[in-house]
């Protein structure tokens, strides 16, 4: 006999879910028929490398979600997996609408957004919109 401490029911359940993605080297598959149930009042994490998919998950059970953080998205990432993954959250901004508040210590990443905010020793040294140049380097 099995018992839980989570009465409540399932909060996301994925299903073979499976997400393939162009680049100019060809096809990548990105989700490789993930399937979970999450029980609502569980605590849950995701483990694994970076590129594992782990980011995409949570985008996929986020469904249309209003905001979408990314921390650090290409950190341990080689140059070309590392721009498909902004490509990626990029396109997945555009489609949605979604507000995309990226964490990068990567100038060519915080480029392609409107706006940049930039810490320092926990203050606000700067805040600048960019969207002239951001609007030219989301399409390529």
């Amino acid at each position: 006999m099995t018992s839980s401490i989570h009465s409540g029911g399932p909060l996301v359940v994925l299903e073979d879910v499976h997400l393939t993605l162009e680049s100019p080297a060809g096809p990548v598959n990105i989700l490789r028929g993930v399937s979970l149930e999450i029980t609502a009042g569980e605590t849950v994490s995701l483990v694994g490398p970076s590129g594992s998919g782990k980011s995409t998950v949570m985008m996929v059970m986020g469904a249309e979600p209003k905001l979408l953080l990314a921390d650090e998205p290409t950190g341990n990432l080689d140059a070309a997996t590392g721009r498909l993954v902004i490509d990626c959250l990029f396109e997945h901004q555009a489609q949605h609408g979604t507000t995309l508040l990226l964490i990068t210590h990567d100038p060519s990443v915080a480029e392609r957004c409107e706006r940049q905010i930039h810490l320092l020793d926990g203050r606000i040294i700067e805040d600048r919109r960019t969207e002239h140049i951001a609007a030219a380097q989301r399409v390529l």
